[in-house]
C-alpha cells in the first residue's frame, strides 16, 4: 500500500569547513578498514556467479576504502578524500608516500590492473 508520498531527496553536500566534521580522521580510517573487511568478506561469499564483475567491484572498493584509510592515518584529511574521489591511482600515489615511514620499503604497485576496471 502506497500513500502517493515520494521519498525525500538525500542531498550529498560538500564538508567545507572543520566544524563540518563528524569524525576524527583515525574513527574513520578504522571504520574505513572495517568496511573494506566487510567488503572483501563478500566478495568472498559470491562464487556461485557466472561473472566476476561483483566480485570484482567489491574488491576495489574495499582497496579503495584501505587506501583512504592509509592517508589518513598518515596525515592526510577528509577534505583530500573528497578530491581523490574515486580515482585508486591517485590514491595509491598519495597513499604510499608514507609507506617508507611506516613499512620500510615502498610496495610494488598495482598497475597490473587495467584502467577502468576499478
Amino acid at each position: 500500500m502506497t500513500t502517493g508520498k515520494k521519498p525525500p531527496i538525500v542531498r550529498i553536500r560538500r564538508i567545507s569547513s572543520p566544524d563540518d566534521y563528524t569524525k576524527s580522521n583515525e574513527l574513520l580510517a578504522v571504520g574505513f578498514a572495517n568496511d573494506a573487511e566487510a567488503y572483501i568478506g563478500a566478495a568472498k561469499q559470491l562464487t556461485d556467479f557466472e561473472s566476476f564483475v561483483p566480485r570484482h567491484f567489491l574488491f576495489c572498493h574495499a582497496l579503495e576504502l584501505l587506501l583512504k584509510a592509509q592517508i589518513l592515518v598518515s596525515g592526510g584529511d577528509q577534505e583530500e578524500l573528497f578530491d581523490i574521489r574515486h580515482d585508486l591511482e591517485k590514491a595509491y600515489d598519495r597513499a604510499i608516500e608514507s609507506w617508507p615511514r611506516l613499512f620500510g620499503q615502498r610496495p610494488a604497485g598495482f598497475k597490473w590492473i587495467p584502467a577502468g576496471l576499478c
